[in-house]
């Protein structure tokens, strides 16, 4: 055994590290490192490499599981307090008369629950594409609404258009006009599409990989 030439054991030490030799050449080789230094030398050098270029992690499935659980969560109650304040805010702006303070707070959280929503579903393509559509509707409403209001034209369509920001936005006619509330709600909806379209130009880009 120890009588093996160690270029016969180095041609081997590639298939030896990679377990598809044979068990008596396995056998050879592992009695030659024991005793012949110099190959012992390369079998280490030929390892280190292996376990350099293919790390292994651990994955922990319970933390990723409930990290997903509570993306979902927020998600899920985002959406079911953006919703609620839409419905909260919809009688006044069809009245469009001044707001009250709460009709003021549910924009105020509306605004705050779309960022959470927008936040927080970076990661999943669906919501991705939604959030980006519903900023896109948003912003193009609230600035469809502003033209109109500084030109004070008034087309049916316009108005339909500018549901997507004059309800959630209602809230704010307890400060202001609806001119500075259309204005207010396209710089707003203008960071909401700038960050969404962030996102889905990265989740795209993750796609073609």
């Amino acid at each position: 055994m120890n009588d093996v030439k160690c270029t016969i054991i180095q041609d081997l030490l590639p298939l030896y590290v990679d377990k598809v030799c044979s068990s008596d050449s396995a056998e050879l080789v592992k009695n030659h490192l024991q005793s012949c230094t110099e190959c012992k030398k390369i079998y280490d050098e030929m390892t280190a490499d292996l376990e350099g270029e293919l790390p292994c992690p651990e994955v922990d499935g319970k933390k990723a599981f409930q990290s997903l659980r509570t993306n979902l969560l927020w998600i899920t109650v985002a959406l079911a307090v953006m919703v609620g304040c839409f419905v909260a805010n919809i009688g006044g702006a069809w009245m469009g008369g001044p707001a009250n303070i709460g009709q003021f707070i549910a924009t105020i959280l509306y605004i705050i629950f779309w960022g959470v929503f927008t936040i927080m579903t970076r990661k999943y393509g669906v919501l991705v594409k939604v959030s980006f559509i519903l900023s896109l509707l948003t912003f193009i409403g609230a600035f469809n609404s502003l033209v109109m209001r500084l030109l004070s034209e008034g087309w049916i369509l316009a108005a339909l258009i500018s549901a997507f920001a004059s309800v959630p936005f209602y809230g704010l006619r307890l400060l202001m006009d609806w001119t500075a509330l259309y204005a207010v709600a396209t710089v707003i909806s203008i960071v909401w599409l700038i960050y969404a379209g962030m996102n889905l130009r990265k989740h795209q880009k993750s796609l073609k990989k």
